[in-house]
């Protein structure tokens, strides 16, 4: 589903009405849950990593409160976050320069 269409136009309005119509408590859930579909519809390998990445950001968002600790898992949260949109977004750029440069040094054959 592209975002010039129709039917994102019509996933648009069904999530805002969604949105609008849910008691507050469940807002969250209900753009979560609209997230998911709309990326599934590019790809669904794509719904398991960011099922991944709202479950591991959850999880650490409930520690960064720790007087002693907190700071120490906000930079792995961004760090893991960092990885991931690297790993996915640049992989083009920097895999083929990677695959050569360990080629030429005998690791990769």
């Amino acid at each position: 589903m592209g975002i010039t269409t129709f039917l994102f136009a019509g996933f648009v309005i069904l999530a805002a009405i969604g949105f609008r119509l849910l008691p507050p408590r469940i807002k969250n859930l209900w753009l979560l849950f609209a997230c998911m579909v709309f990326i599934t519809s590019w790809s669904w390998n794509v719904l398991l990593l960011l099922l991944f990445l709202a479950i591991s950001n959850f999880i650490l968002g409930r520690f960064v409160a720790d007087v002693h600790y907190g700071k120490r898992i906000l930079w792995l949260g961004i760090v893991l976050n960092l990885l991931v949109l690297l790993l996915f977004k640049y992989s083009n750029f920097y895999l083929p320069t990677l695959t050569s440069l360990l080629t030429k040094l005998g690791v990769w054959t």
